[in-house]
This record gives C-alpha cells, structure tokens and sequence, in this order.
C-alpha cells in the first residue's frame, strides 16, 4: 500500500488479523521473525523526506534581522523502535527484548536485533548531524535509549581530605646543582 491511499475494508481486516496475531507468542516463528527484523531493517535504511522551515539572516555582523522563513526539504530516517511496531503493525511494545530472550541461542535474530538498535542509533544521530532533527531532542533520545552520557565524571574519594605528598630527600649532587642554579640568578 503506497502512502496516501486509503484502506479498503479488507485492508483493515488483515492489518487487524496480524495486530492480534502479534501478540501469540506462538505466532511468532524464527523464520517469521528473521524476515520481519529483515523487513524492519530495510525499512530503516530509507530516506524519507521532511519539510523544515529555517529562518535565515540578513545584515551586518551583529545587527542580524531574521528575514522570512524558508521552507527547506531535507532526508531523514526512522529512528526509533516505536515507528517500527507502529508500521509493522506489532501491538507487543516489548517485542525486541521478547525475541531475543526466546531466540537467545538464534545467532542470526541476535545481530539483527543488534543491528536494528545500532541503526536507530546511528540515524538518530546523522539526522542531528544533517539537521533533520533538533540536537536537543537527539541528544535527549541518544542519553535515554541507546545509554550516551553526556560528559565524563570522575568522583574524587578524596575531594574533602588533606593529601600530604612527602617528597625524597635530594642527593647531596642535586643540592649543589639547585645551589649553583641560586647563585647563578642572583647575577
């Protein structure tokens, strides 16, 4: 069915038909399975296009004055797991961790499941990149669903303590050396 047209009642049946059948954990058979993450794959890794108004500057360095928005189309991907049950019709939103529990010893469901989490990471972050997306709203998505952080901390255990460094004692040759450095910026 291509996008706009409309659904016949047969359509909506069998759309129905397989929602239901979704959630039978018996529906779901491994070679099912590997053809649906297949589908849901390819249906990652098309463009798609978005409109997005930008609004662009005019003036001198400083005294910018907005002009009107310009309408640019640009591509974007899916990128999350959501759009893919919503489009797949699969009612079961804990579908992706139910497969790979029930086909854990299916080496072929187990790097497709992976390479379906690693595609949405990756488009999350190319449509931030291209613009197709608010870096703001990536940004949020790559921290909660696919466990970005956002900078580095280090707890010091002894932030609140005294630390005391006890240094060696110099030779007697670095004594002399670090006297006739003293006598030698005196002059």
């Amino acid at each position: 069915m291509k996008k706009g047209e409309k659904h016949t009642e047969e359509t909506k049946e069998a759309i129905r038909e397989k929602m239901k059948n979704s959630l039978k954990e018996s529906y779901w058979t491994a070679e099912l399975v590997e053809r649906t993450l297949f589908e849901m794959i390819e249906f990652l890794n098309e463009d798609y296009e978005i409109e997005v108004s930008v609004k662009t500057k005019e003036g001198e360095k400083g005294d910018y004055e907005f002009s009107e928005k310009t309408v640019e189309k640009r591509k974007r991907r899916h990128h999350t797991k959501t759009t893919i049950l919503q489009k797949f019709h699969v009612l079961n939103m804990d579908f992706f961790s139910d497969m790979a529990i029930k086909y854990k010893e299916n080496n072929t469901i187990i790097r497709m499941l992976q390479t379906i989490s690693e595609t949405c990471e990756n488009n999350v972050y190319n449509d931030a990149a291209n613009g197709a997306v608010n870096a703001g709203v990536a940004n949020l998505l790559l921290m909660t669903k696919h466990n970005w952080k956002a900078k580095t901390e280090n707890d010091n255990k002894n932030a609140n303590q005294d630390v005391n460094i006890e240094l060696p004692e110099p030779d007697e040759e670095a004594k002399k050396r670090w006297e006739q450095s003293q006598v030698k910026d005196e002059q």
